[in-house]
C-alpha cells in the first residue's frame, strides 16, 4: 500500500498562481477589447470579424469564470482536507493517551 502526501499549505498557495492565469486571461481580453473598439466598421463586417471577436471575449470571459471557480473549489477543499487532518491527528492522540 502507498502512501499519498496531501500539503493542503502549497495547494493554497498555489492559488496565486491561478491569480496570475486570471490576470494574463483578462489582460487577453481587454487587449481584444481594444481590437474591437479600434476597428472600422467596415473591417468588423468582413467575414463576420466581429461575430469572431465578440465569441473570443466570450470564450475568455468563461475561462475567467472557470479560473476562479476551480480556485475557490481547491481552496474549500484544502482547507476542509487540513481541518479533518487536524481532527484525527488530535483524536488519535487521545486514543493513544487513554490507551497507556
Amino acid at each position: 500500500m502507498s502512501n499519498t502526501i496531501i500539503r493542503p499549505v502549497e495547494i493554497l498557495s498555489a492559488g496565486v498562481k491561478a491569480d496570475s492565469a486570471k490576470q494574463n486571461v483578462s489582460s487577453a481580453k481587454n487587449s481584444v477589447r481594444e481590437v474591437v473598439n479600434r476597428l472600422e466598421v467596415q473591417i468588423k463586417g468582413r467575414n463576420n470579424i466581429a461575430g469572431r471577436l465578440d465569441s473570443l471575449l466570450a470564450s475568455l470571459v468563461n475561462i475567467e469564470t472557470q479560473i476562479t471557480r476551480i480556485k475557490s473549489s481547491v481552496d474549500s477543499c484544502a482547507t476542509n482536507y487540513q481541518k479533518t487532518d487536524a481532527r484525527v491527528e488530535t483524536r488519535s492522540r487521545d486514543f493513544l493517551t487513554a490507551a497507556k
